[in-house]
């Protein structure tokens, strides 16, 4: 399962892409992180800040890589429901 770490390791490039250019890799991720067919984004949010075990993006970014996330999971939200 590739998270968004290994999929953009670059912190600066997952803040500076679109928000429909990074729905489209987080729903890519999104698939292999749902439970009971409903994406958490709490699950997506823990792969860029990490956990215990996981390394995330540096915490002088997290707030923007945050944002990021956010505006593309709505995002992604809106082009599934069209």
């Amino acid at each position: 399962m590739a998270t968004l770490i290994d999929l953009i390791p670059d912190v600066h490039i997952f803040i500076a892409l679109a928000p429909e250019e990074l729905a489209r890799i987080v729903l890519r991720t999104a698939r292999d992180t749902q439970h009971s067919g409903m994406v958490h984004i709490g699950a997506l949010r823990t792969q860029i800040t990490g956990s215990g075990t996981q390394a995330g993006y540096p915490q002088t970014t997290g707030q923007e890589a945050e944002i990021a996330l956010a505006e593309a999971h709505f995002g992604g939200f809106l082009v599934a429901v069209g």
